[in-house]
C-alpha cells in the first residue's frame, strides 16, 4: 500500500485577504484533497472557495467516487449546493470560485481528478512535468489553438479571464474529469499538485525547491515516498491507540507553540506550564476524538490548548461557565477565540464572520485558528501595528453584535 503524505501551503499573493481554501480527507482506501480559489473580481469569493471545499470534502466523505466522471458530478452537486447558500446583498450575493479536486485509491494504486476553471493538478517525476489539467480560460482555449504558446499564456493580459467557475447557472458551468489510467507508476513514483492561480506558477518544480515561495501559489501536495517524517495527524493517531513513542514525539513537536498559547491567555508563567501539563493528559486521553476531515491537528491541539488556559483564567475569576462579553470588557488584547467560546455555535459564527469585510474578516480567522498575535497579523498583512489592533477591535464589537441578534 502507497504511503502518502499532504502538505498545505497558501499565501494571499497581492491580495488583502486570501481567497483560497483546501481540505482533505481519507479512509483506508482513499485520500481525496480538494483546493478552491475565489474568483477574483467577484464579492464573497473566500467565503464561496470554503463553502466548495467543505461541501465536496462532505459529498466525497459520504459517497466516495471511483472515476474522473463520477467526481465531475460531484463538482457540479457543488456548484448547486453554492448557488443555494447565495444570500442577496451580502457578499454571497454574486460568489464564485474555481475548485480542483484529485483522488487517490490506495489500494489500486490509481488516481482520478476533476476540476473547474484554473485551478490544476500537475503531475511531476524526477524534476519534470509530465503533464497539467487545461483550464477552462480564454488564454487555454487560445493555446490550444495555436494562437498562444504555453509561455506566452503567462503573462497575457488576458489571462485571468475564466470560461468556467462555481458558481455559474448549471447551463454555463464547465466541469472537466480524468483518470490516470491502469498504470500504478503514475502515482507510485509522481508527484500530484494541486494549484490555484495557475497563470502565476511559472515553474512548479523550481518553486518546490524554494519552499514555494512563489505569490499567489495555493498548494496541496500528495507525495508518494517510503515514509520520511511523520504528520501530526499520524502521530495523533498513533497516541490514540496507545503508543507512548508517538506521544513524546508529539509533545517535542507541538510544546513551544501550545505553551505559546498558554502564555498568552494567562498572566502566570506557572500556570501556563500547568495548563500545558494538563492539555498533554486531555491529547493522551482524548486522542481518538481527533478528526482529520474538520480540522488539521495542529488547529484540534490548538483548540484545545486555548480551552484549557481560558477555563483556567475564568476558575481564577470566580466566574465559571458561560459569560457575555461586555462592550467595555473587549480591550485590544481581546482576541477572536473569546468571542467564539462565548458562542458556542460554529455555524452562527460563520454567519456573522460572513457580515464583515473580507480583510478583516481573514484577519479575525488567522487570529482564531492559527492564534496569531496581533504583532504578527500586523506582519502578515502589511499595515501599521495600530491599525489592526483597531480593525480587529470594531470586528470583535461587530461579531459581539451579531451573536447578540
Amino acid at each position: 500500500m502507497l504511503s502518502l503524505e499532504v502538505a498545505l501551503l497558501s499565501d494571499r499573493g497581492g491580495r488583502d485577504y486570501n481567497e483560497d481554501a483546501c481540505g482533505h480527507w481519507h479512509s483506508a482506501h482513499q485520500l481525496c484533497c480538494v483546493l478552491a480559489d475565489g474568483a477574483g473580481g467577484h464579492g464573497g469569493g473566500d467565503i464561496a472557495s470554503r463553502l466548495a471545499v467543505q461541501e465536496m470534502v462532505s459529498r466525497f466523505s459520504s459517497q466516495p467516487t471511483t472515476s474522473g466522471d463520477a467526481l465531475a458530478e460531484a463538482l457540479r452537486q457543488t456548484n448547486q449546493a453554492l448557488l443555494g447558500q447565495r444570500v442577496p446583498g451580502t457578499a454571497r450575493q454574486d460568489m464564485h470560485s474555481t475548485a480542483v479536486c484529485l483522488v487517490i485509491d490506495f489500494v489500486a494504486q490509481q488516481a482520478h481528478w476533476a476540476h473547474a476553471g484554473d485551478s490544476r493538478v500537475y503531475w511531476f517525476r524526477d524534476g519534470q512535468v509530465l503533464a497539467r489539467t487545461r483550464d477552462h480560460s480564454l488564454v487555454q482555449a487560445l493555446a490550444d489553438a495555436g494562437v498562444l504558446t504555453e509561455a506566452q499564456m503567462q503573462d497575457h493580459p488576458k489571462r485571468s479571464e475564466l470560461r468556467s467557475a462555481l458558481g455559474l447557472a448549471p447551463e454555463q458551468l464547465v466541469v472537466s474529469g480524468a483518470d490516470g489510467g491502469g498504470d500504478p507508476a503514475v502515482v507510485q513514483k509522481s508527484r500530484a499538485r494541486l494549484i490555484n492561480d495557475g497563470e502565476k506558477f511559472r515553474n512548479p518544480v523550481r518553486s518546490a525547491a524554494a519552499g514555494c515561495s512563489n505569490p499567489g501559489v495555493s498548494v496541496a501536495e500528495v507525495e508518494s515516498h517510503s515514509g520520511n517524517g511523520e504528520s501530526l495527524n499520524r502521530l495523533l493517531l498513533a497516541v490514540a491507540g496507545g503508543d507512548a513513542a508517538a506521544f513524546e514525539r508529539l509533545y517535542r513537536t507541538t510544546s513551544a507553540k501550545l505553551f505559546g498559547i498558554c502564555l498568552r491567555v494567562l498572566p502566570q508563567r506557572a500556570e501556563a506550564e500547568e495548563v500545558l501539563q494538563e492539555v498533554f493528559f486531555g491529547i493522551w486521553r482524548k486522542a481518538e476524538q481527533f478528526d482529520a476531515t474538520r480540522a488539521s491537528a495542529m488547529t484540534w491541539l490548538s483548540m484545545m490548548t486555548r480551552n484549557k488556559a481560558i477555563d483556567r483564567l475564568r476558575s481564577n475569576a470566580g466566574a465559571r461557565g458561560q459569560t457575555p462579553i461586555e462592550l467595555d470588557e473587549i480591550e485590544a488584547d481581546t482576541t477572536a477565540s473569546e468571542v467564539a467560546e462565548v458562542a458556542q455555535d460554529q455555524a452562527r459564527i460563520e454567519v456573522c464572520l460572513d457580515e464583515l469585510e473580507a480583510p478583516r474578516r481573514h484577519l479575525i480567522r488567522i487570529a482564531f485558528f492559527e492564534g496569531a498575535t496581533y504583532e504578527e497579523l500586523a506582519e502578515r498583512s502589511g499595515n501599521p501595528l495600530g491599525t489592526v489592533k483597531s480593525w480587529i477591535r470594531r470586528s470583535l464589537l461587530k461579531l459581539k453584535a451579531c451573536l447578540e441578534r
